[in-house]
């Protein structure tokens, strides 16, 4: 055994904690109520609990992260009726409440050996995040018409396309129902 070795718990205790750093990140530079330290431990909840292989602990952690989002919620509504305006935005703070339970869950697939899925949702999820604005802002833009043109269209290559058989059809095979 040489100086290197590493239990691959603590691995993924660190990548856990890594990824509830990167989304608590941006809320904690959006000035949100919960930010780099109540995310990082979130995701720690979550690997932590599962890795101890009591469902219990899962389900607790769970509850735990619904009473947090629960209390942003409540939090961004007293703020919405006093008329406290929190970066330009009002609301009942969804945004990081949905964030909290990503962390949780980054934190419980981490933990359970599926390292690379928490990953990819961890920063698929920070990347969201941090383009939030931007992404409101495209959305804003984008006129009815062309939302459902680009909704029929994922309709088409997402449903319709893999259902379709393969191979010819026809007179003379002259029919293909995939190219056409």
């Amino acid at each position: 055994m040489n100086g290197l070795d590493v239990d691959p718990a603590v691995v993924q205790l660190f990548v856990a904690a890594a990824l509830g750093m990167l989304l608590g990140l941006e809320r904690e530079l959006s000035n949100k109520s919960a930010g780099i330290p109540t995310f990082t431990l979130t995701s720690i909840i979550g690997a932590a609990s599962v890795m101890a292989e009591e469902p219990i602990l899962v389900a607790l952690g769970g509850i735990l992260v619904l009473l947090q989002g629960g209390l942003l919620g409540v939090q961004g509504l007293i703020s919405e009726v006093v008329g406290a305006d929190t970066d330009g935005v009002r609301g009942l703070s969804l945004t990081t409440s949905t964030s909290l339970l990503v962390a949780y869950v980054v934190g419980i697939l981490v933990g359970s050996g599926e390292g690379l899925s928490g990953v990819v949702i961890g920063i698929s999820s920070s990347f969201l995040l941090v383009l939030r604005r931007e992404l409101h802002g495209f959305a804003n833009t984008l006129s009815r018409e062309e939302v459902r043109s680009a909704a029929e269209f994922a309709i088409i290559a997402l449903v319709v396309y893999p259902i379709l058989p393969s191979g010819t059809y026809g007179p003379w095979n002259a029919i293909e129902p995939k190219l056409v």
